[in-house]
């Protein structure tokens, strides 16, 4: 019983560690990406050539194995070729980037087109447009980041942090001493502890 605890005890610090390290990183890439959007005045950073964006329209979504739905986080990543089929994420000269299927080329020049729309993009895109092809995709974020965005999503997120990280300080002095106070009630019932309070004048002299 008293490895399990420690084991669970010594499990929940790592833990503890790798989420803040964890957490500590995603802050710094955080505050920059927010300082390269307010320099850039684009949505949509790459930080070593991995973005990430939120599609929250639906005009990729399809019947295609890799169509993507409305408030779906993406992942993409900078490559040297792109080919047909590749859905890639491209700068159109607003702060918000498109993020469409490739159905041909012209040249040098790519042809773009959304899974659920019924006709080809009117712009071609250059190799330079391309912010990264999408390599992965997490369904439904959007729900959740919309929501962190709210009063109360940013309230609940800055007490779940603070739990997280001042947690563990603050309620380590209650455990202690809850901890002390059970194993001198321990060593009372075994009979380990001796009573070691003063004698009054009455118990010395009936001593005597």
């Amino acid at each position: 019983m008293k490895k399990s605890k420690i084991f669970l005890k010594n499990t929940l610090k790592w833990l503890g560690v790798a989420f803040n390290v964890l957490l500590v990183t995603v802050v710094i890439l955080n505050l920059y990406t927010i300082a390269m959007r307010f320099i850039t005045k684009k949505e949509v950073v790459p930080v070593f050539g991995i973005a990430t964006a939120l599609v929250e329209t639906g005009s990729m979504a399809g019947e295609k194995n890799d169509s993507i739905e409305g408030f779906t986080l993406i992942f993409t990543v900078k490559s040297n070729e792109y080919e047909i089929d590749d859905i890639i994420t491209f700068d159109t000269g607003g702060s918000v980037p498109t993020t469409h299927r490739i159905i041909g080329v012209e040249g040098e020049l790519f042809v773009t087109q959304g899974d659920s729309n019924n006709t080809e993009d009117i712009a071609r895109v250059s190799k330079e447009q391309i912010i990264g092809k999408v390599f992965f995709t997490i369904p439904g974020v959007g729900y959740f980041v919309h929501f962190m965005k709210t009063p109360l999503g940013m309230l609940i997120l800055v007490l779940v942090c603070f739990l997280l990280i001042a947690g563990p300080t603050i309620f380590k002095p209650m455990h202690d001493e809850n901890s002390e106070a059970e194993n001198t009630k321990i060593k009372h019932e075994n009979g380990e502890v001796k009573n070691t309070e003063p004698q009054n004048e009455e118990s010395r002299e009936s001593d005597k």
